[in-house]
């Protein structure tokens, strides 16, 4: 645990891959801003750390409607300032730092990637964006098209801005809708994922747009025949091994590796230091392979099917696979205070970010 703003704390959870760390990733869960905390993408977490070589910290943030914009905001913005003071701590010295999420979680990292900039720190080396929530504007086509409307559809979506920013005015501000920002010039390079089947899809990608033509190193893919929430099935859907691949090639791609690093991370064992908030090294080897789904349709020695310079900015994915879920049915009850269709999580669904 460590102190946040307001005097809130935040709740950390930090994964630490046995060989050094060629870099420090804090990551922000998704959920709509409405739900969800750092256990909930812990095997993702494990993953990424094992096959990246990098540290992972999952870092929580108080919830809407409880706590609206900009609570999330300030408490992501507190996370990284904690991660880069403690770097050495947690990597062993001044490695590359990296800012991720996916959902609501990639607006999340897309905001305070801004911030850094504005702020004059901390530095980023990168920045990874998964199916992030860029604009509230609901009526893209990506929004509109009914083959879109699945785990997460458009009534869903706008219930979960009216629970996390319930001014309209505010929304339509970078602090909210990053793709609104004036100038994206001098940002960290990206990495941003789309799926075709996602009411978020065309957000993302005019986000990637905007990064290149503001001259911000970016790389987009959008996985064919996904659903918004793929990435995170990890040891359910190939296609969420081929993004997790896809995502440590570029990686590796962007940052250097470090001069101990011995590895690519896949023999890496995942968990030491997953205390919360602590680089103390509890749980150390404790774990290992927990829903990591490794080699599942991972396709190790494929190139990467879409363009990190000039030209297109995507590609299609040729292992396309029809693989997709339809929800385990409802999971929420309305919320009278984000409007009369609003939703949030059913009491005792989850637990609260930050205490």
């Amino acid at each position: 645990m460590e102190a946040g703003p307001a005097g809130s704390r935040l709740r950390l959870r930090i994964l630490i891959p046995h060989e050094d760390p060629r870099a420090v990733i804090v990551y922000f869960h998704g959920g709509g801003w409405i739900m969800g905390e750092p256990a909930d993408v812990e095997p993702l977490g494990r993953a990424l750390a094992r096959r990246s070589g990098c540290a992972v910290v999952l870092a929580g943030y108080r919830l809407a409607p409880e706590h609206p914009h900009p609570a999330a905001v300030d408490d992501c913005v507190a996370a990284l300032r904690w991660a880069d003071a403690h770097r050495t701590e947690i990597a062993g010295g001044p490695v590359p730092l990296v800012v991720a999420g996916d959902s609501a979680g990639g607006n999340l990292a897309a905001v305070v990637a801004q911030r850094a900039r504005d702020d004059g720190g901390p530095a980023l080396a990168l920045q990874i964006l998964v199916y992030p929530a860029m604009d509230c504007d609901p009526e893209t086509p990506s929004y509109r098209d009914p083959e879109n409307q699945l785990l997460l559809s458009r009534d869903l979506m706008i219930r979960f801005w009216d629970c996390y920013v319930p001014d309209a005015s505010v929304r339509r501000t970078p602090a909210a809708s990053p793709l609104r920002a004036a100038d994206l010039s001098g940002l960290a390079p990206a990495e941003i994922i789309t799926a075709e089947h996602d009411v978020l899809r065309d957000e993302g990608e005019a986000y990637a747009e905007r990064l290149r033509e503001a001259g911000v190193p970016v790389g987009l893919r959008r996985f064919e025949g996904q659903m918004h929430g793929f990435f995170t099935m990890i040891g359910l859907l190939p296609g969420s091994e081929r993004a997790l691949d896809h995502v440590v090639e570029r990686i590796h791609a962007r940052l250097p590796a470090r001069s101990a690093h011995t590895g690519e991370g896949e023999s890496a064992g995942e968990g030491r230091g997953s205390g919360e908030g602590q680089g103390s090294g509890e749980g150390q080897g404790s774990g290992e392979g927990q829903g990591s789904g490794e080699g599942q349709g991972s396709g190790e020695g494929r190139g990467p099917v879409d363009v990190h310079g000039p030209g297109p900015l995507y590609g299609p994915d040729p292992l396309h696979e029809p693989d997709r879920l339809y929800g385990p049915g409802p999971l929420r009850e309305p919320d009278p205070r984000c409007g009369p269709a609003a939703v949030r999580p059913v009491p005792g669904g989850g637990s609260a970010d930050v205490r």
